[in-house]
């Protein structure tokens, strides 16, 4: 299916992982126009600069690309793919959580 039919709503998020990054500025550029409440791409500052910039000039607002988390997860000093793609999923729980508060269930957490 094209990004179009992805029909990718406000309740979603998008994480920009292409191989090789070949399709990060595409890819970012369509995510920011959609409706999710996360944005994450992976890459180094200097990738992720060319890719805002390339998203500036297809279209995206300022305020847009300054939305996205880029580099994608959370700052834990990963440094092999599986760390990276923990730090990912840890960044994911942690905006997710934020945006929908949920009561904790301590009495469940404590079994006998």
């Amino acid at each position: 299916p094209s990004c179009e039919d992805l029909g990718i709503t406000k309740d979603d998020m998008v994480c920009v992982i292409t191989r090789g990054h070949t399709y990060d500025p595409q890819s970012f550029t369509y995510a920011l126009k959609t409706p999710a409440f996360y944005v994450g791409m992976m890459g180094s500052a200097k990738k992720n600069a060319k890719v805002f910039q390339y998203a500036r000039e297809h279209g995206c607002t300022p305020d847009q690309v300054e939305s996205a988390y880029a580099p994608i997860g959370e700052s834990i000093g990963a440094i092999d793919a599986s760390e990276i793609g923990l730090a990912i999923v840890a960044q994911l729980v942690h905006v997710h959580n934020d945006r929908y508060f949920r009561e904790k269930d301590h009495d469940s957490l404590h079994r006998d």
